[in-house]
C-alpha cells in the first residue's frame, strides 16, 4: 500500500509489518506446544536426513543458522544485507542450497558448507526469481521453479547442475 498523507497535510500514514513466529514442538506425552531452540523467531526449517542437524532462517535478519537438534554448535551461515529463503540439507548433509536474494538483485540458488565459509552462487538470473524445490537423484542436481519477471506470471520448471558435480550419462 502506498504512503497515504492526512488530510491536513501533517502526518503520513503507511503500512509495516515485521514478521515474528515462536519455533515450538508438540509434546506427545503432555499433549502441550513446548518451546523449540529457545522459542526462536525463525522459520524455514530444515532437518539433515540424520536427524542430527537443522537450518534455519531467523526472522530479525533474514540470515540462515545451522545447529544441533538440540541448539548446541549453533554457526551463522549467512549474514545481512542477503535474505535467505527455503534452505535444504544436501543428502550427505555437508552442503546447504538456498534461495538468496540481495537487495535490488533477483533471488538466486547458493550454496554454503555446513561447517561455515562464503556462500557460493549458484546460479545467475538477473531477471527471474529462482526458488529451490529439492534436490535430484544422487544429490548433484537441483530441481527448481523459475519464475519470471516483470510478468510474474510465467513460472518453469528448471533443472540445475551444481558446479563440480559429476553429470549422470
Amino acid at each position: 500500500v502506498d504512503p497515504v498523507p492526512s488530510r491536513d497535510g501533517r502526518k503520513l500514514y503507511v503500512e509495516g509489518y515485521q514478521p515474528r513466529a515462536e519455533l515450538g514442538r508438540f509434546d506427545l506425552k503432555s499433549g502441550e506446544f513446548l518451546p523449540y531452540l529457545g522459542a526462536l523467531s525463525a522459520g524455514d526449517l530444515d532437518f539433515s536426513r540424520d536427524g542430527r542437524w537443522v537450518i534455519y532462517v531467523s526472522y530479525a535478519d533474514g540470515s540462515l543458522w545451522r545447529s544441533n537438534v538440540d541448539g548446541s554448535e549453533r554457526i551463522h551461515l549467512t549474514y545481512p544485507p542477503m535474505r535467505v529463503a527455503q534452505p535444504h540439507w544436501s543428502p550427505d548433509a555437508k552442503r546447504i542450497v538456498f534461495s538468496g536474494n540481495i537487495p535490488g538483485q533477483a533471488w538466486n540458488l547458493f550454496q554454503v558448507s555446513a561447517e561455515g565459509g562464503s556462500p557460493e552462487q549458484l546460479t545467475h538470473t538477473p531477471s527471474a526469481d529462482l526458488d529451490l524445490m529439492n534436490w535430484g537423484p544422487r544429490a548433484v542436481s537441483l530441481f527448481c521453479i523459475l519464475l519470471c519477471i516483470p510478468s510474474m506470471s510465467e513460472e518453469r520448471l528448471t533443472f540445475c547442475w551444481i558446479r563440480g558435480a559429476k553429470q549422470p550419462q
